[in-house]
């Protein structure tokens, strides 16, 4: 915010603010998720049942960005329209600014369970400095792309950037702490991930080019991001225990006389 101020004045970080709501609200049932999630994860590493904490950093990460990927493929998808309604007169770069900062969040998103993990195990000394150190270079960076007269687009690459290699210093603390193995990590959580947001987003863009925008298409593709996903998750993605939660949890919310 300093530096786009810095540089293009306050009209600009009204884009950036708008962007930062959006994101702030898509993320909110995320960090409701790992506010459930976590507690079990200390307290197992705790219990020195190092097994189920690496389960449980598994499953946050991957129940994250599920739950964000849901609600934010659709948007970045739809995100003229929404934009369109919800403000009369659309801010200069709010649009990538916003459909950006949506790809940065499920970026974060997937490292969740590593960094609840990191912290149960309490070396943190140094992983919090390497980690700060990173997520800082976003500042220099961003600056250095204004000066040299780079679009300010070009500041959400850097923040893509710059998240990716937190990502990837977190996914090493995680080997080094915890025992985590890298390759079961990208296999079970990266890979999948990856895929079906990739796809999601393939298969709502290519509903859009057929249909103008309206009320109706956002609502589609949101049916529609919301069935891929969970039936791809379910099927691809879940283990034997994870189903079993969730069929437990949608048990509890339906009436016992349905399943008689």
């Amino acid at each position: 915010s300093v530096i786009i101020n810095l540089f293009y004045g306050t009209v600009l970080n009204a884009s950036f603010g708008i962007a930062q709501q959006i994101n702030g609200v898509t993320s909110y049932f995320s960090q409701t998720l790992r506010k459930s999630i976590h507690p079990q994860l200390m307290q197992s590493e705790g219990q020195q049942n190092r097994q189920r904490m690496l389960r449980l950093a598994f499953t946050s990460s991957k129940f994250c960005v599920l739950v964000m990927g849901i609600i934010a493929i659709p948007l970045i998808v739809e995100m003229p329209y929404v934009l369109k309604i919800w403000l009369k007169d659309i801010p200069e770069y709010a649009l990538p600014f916003a459909q950006y900062t949506l790809i940065v969040g499920l970026i974060y998103q997937m490292s969740s369970g590593l960094m609840a993990g990191i912290l149960s195990v309490g070396k943190i000394k140094l992983y919090q400095i390497v980690i700060s150190f990173c997520m800082l270079l976003v500042l220099p960076l961003s600056y250095l792309l204004l000066k040299l007269g780079y679009s300010p687009i070009f500041i959400f690459y850097g923040m893509i950037s710059v998240e990716i290699l937190a990502f990837i210093v977190r996914l090493f603390f995680g080997k080094y702490l915890m025992g985590l193995s890298i390759k079961l990590f990208a296999c079970q959580i990266i890979f999948p991930l990856v895929l079906s947001l990739s796809s999601c987003y393939a298969i709502l863009t290519g509903i859009s080019h057929f249909m103008f925008p309206s009320l109706f298409r956002t609502i589609l593709n949101s049916m529609v991001s919301v069935l891929y996903l969970s039936t791809i998750s379910w099927f691809f993605m879940l283990n034997s225990v994870e189903k079993n939660h969730i069929t437990q949890f949608i048990k509890h919310l339906i009436p016992q006389r349905f399943f008689k």
